[in-house]
């Protein structure tokens, strides 16, 4: 037991607290920027902003953490069963969310870890990948996809969904049911579609709006749709 005691307490270690400082500055440097990309080049319909702005306290806490546990074995093992007993709930509402936060923490690893050159390198290298498929995808989609939703409302007729689906077919260039959902209150489709122009548009929505009156309809751009 003695010996399990001394081996603990031989790997506690001093901090440097110049290196911390850099380390916590670097990243709150690279999680800014890495915030700002998530905003400028992020696809999630969320409001990225909110989301963007844990970022930079994300990766200087892991950051603070990693250089905290590094210096001690016995701080590391008492981390283990502080964290057991923590449980974090995030509102993560799309893979892309999640990928980004992925990417925090592996900035707040690298420099609690004292890893900056790595860390500096494969963040901008990273970055790059993301801003290089952005701009392959941006190429390769078409900026008139969409979604259609669909929703009759409990007061208002049914709906036939076959001759929707023509309407559909002979209005848009493409389009493909991606949700079919029946309720007690109704029913609710959700299409992709993909549309010419602009006037294309307008002559479907008004068409969709004269033909069923009592629908409840939405278009939102679909930025993921290549």
């Amino acid at each position: 037991m003695e010996n399990f005691e001394q081996f603990l307490t031989s790997h506690a270690g001093e901090i440097s607290l110049t290196g911390l400082t850099f380390n916590i500055v670097s990243a709150a440097f690279l999680c800014s920027i890495l915030a700002w990309v998530y905003i400028k080049f992020g696809t999630t319909l969320s409001n990225r902003s909110t989301l963007a702005k844990t970022f930079v306290l994300v990766g200087v806490t892991t950051t603070l953490i990693i250089t905290v546990v590094k210096s001690s074995l016995a701080l590391s093992l008492g981390l283990v069963g502080a964290l057991s007993i923590v449980r974090f709930r995030a509102a993560i509402k799309e893979p892309e969310e999640l990928g980004y936060l992925f990417l925090t923490i592996a900035v707040g690893l690298g420099f609690g870890a004292d890893q900056r050159g790595v860390t500096f390198m494969s963040f901008f290298l990273i970055i790059a990948v993301i801003l290089a498929y952005r701009a392959f995808t941006k190429v390769q989609q078409e900026q008139n996809n969409l979604f259609l939703k669909i929703r009759t409302r409990s007061d208002g007729d049914e709906l036939d969904v076959e001759k929707l689906v023509e309407v559909l077919s002979r209005s848009c260039a493409n389009m493909s049911l991606r949700r079919f959902e029946e309720h007690k209150d109704g029913l609710e489709v959700i299409f992709t579609i993909v549309i010419d122009n602009f006037s294309e548009f307008v002559a479907l929505r008004s068409q969709l709006k004269d033909r069923y009156p009592h629908l409840d309809i939405t278009f939102v751009e679909d930025v993921r749709l290549t």
